[in-house]
């Protein structure tokens, strides 16, 4: 759980020596290294997603683990990061929304 986010219901954290942003340096200059951050997803307690999250666990773990997919992608977004597969991305969102 988050201590510094207050809007937003996640965020990407990088843990370690490298960045996010020596991870896309190193991609667009040396791509076969492929250096990765150590990602931390922090969850914001008092955001509605995460308590959506939270009542999916406790009864359907199937969408949980869409809720917790999304959420992910999501702060992989916001973190300026590519999303490995976006089209599985939007079709989880429009599932949701039907």
């Amino acid at each position: 759980l988050s201590k510094k986010l207050v809007n937003h219901p996640v965020c990407l954290t990088a843990e370690g020596g490298i960045s996010f942003e020596m991870e896309k340096y190193m991609a667009a200059v040396q791509p076969d290294m492929a250096m990765k951050a150590e990602r931390v997803l922090e969850l914001n307690a008092n955001h509605s997603a995460f308590k959506a999250l939270e009542n999916a666990v406790a009864n359907d773990k199937e969408l949980a683990a869409k809720y917790a997919h999304i959420l992910f992608a999501q702060a992989q977004l916001i973190a300026g990061l590519a999303l490995e597969n976006p089209s599985e991305y939007a079709d989880m969102v429009c599932d949701l929304m039907r």
